[in-house]
């Protein structure tokens, strides 16, 4: 009976830590892939919102376009209507 509390007191106090620190890591085994799986759903998202960005940054490119030249028409057609005006007039 002396001999199993000389060693059996020492190999419990070595082998609680252990099963601890093996549960441990069991749980942050655990919580990296749950991390991991989270990254992958916001990395998908996020390459989602890029290519929507994108196709956005195309159209107001050619929505400012359409505008550009819709002011040019509109400059032209005032100057005609001054120029007429001032032949009219006389």
């Amino acid at each position: 009976m002396w001999y199993f509390l000389r060693v059996g007191v020492p190999v419990i106090a070595l082998v609680t830590p252990v099963l601890k620190l093996n549960a441990t890591i069991v749980k942050l085994n655990e919580n990296f892939k749950s991390l991991q799986r989270n990254y992958d759903v916001h990395t998908t998202r996020l390459n989602s919102h890029g290519i929507r960005l994108d196709e956005h940054e195309k159209l107001l490119a050619v929505h400012e376009e359409r505008i550009s030249e819709l002011n040019k028409r509109e400059c032209k057609f005032d100057s005609y209507m001054k120029h007429k005006t001032c032949k009219e007039g006389e």
